[in-house]
């Protein structure tokens, strides 16, 4: 079995982070949560300037019900026509992982994609 020796990280350098963070070219705070997920990725790696390795955004689909309650402004079978077009390369969401050199997943029951670098 494989053990694992994991530490908190050194808070001595969160206010530099902080400070960087809020210093770069942009109206504090603008990027909300994306902000705190920086402080946090720089935290753990003990850097100003984090690195993701391998990044992955995973996208999420189901028929979870919604549509029976009358929310939805779209019929059941867009949600599986937009994943069939991220299939073939289409959406922003492919464009961006692609921009961020990163690959994009989604899985649902009735279809699987995955979007390596190099696809689009």
């Amino acid at each position: 079995m494989r053990t694992f020796n994991i530490t908190a990280p050194d808070r001595a350098i969160l206010s530099k982070i902080s400070h960087h963070i809020d210093n770069l070219t942009k109206p504090k705070g603008s990027l909300g949560m994306l902000e705190d997920l920086a402080l946090q990725i720089s935290l753990v790696q003990q850097t100003l300037t984090p690195e993701l390795r391998n990044p992955h955004n995973i996208l999420f689909a189901a028929d979870h019900g919604i549509l029976d309650e009358g929310v939805s402004v779209s019929p059941r079978e867009v949600t599986w026509q937009q994943l069939a077009h991220f299939s073939r390369g289409g959406a922003e969401s492919i464009s961006y992982a692609s921009r961020m050199d990163s690959n994009l997943c989604s899985s649902t029951p009735e279809l699987t994609l995955i979007y390596l670098k190099g696809m689009a």
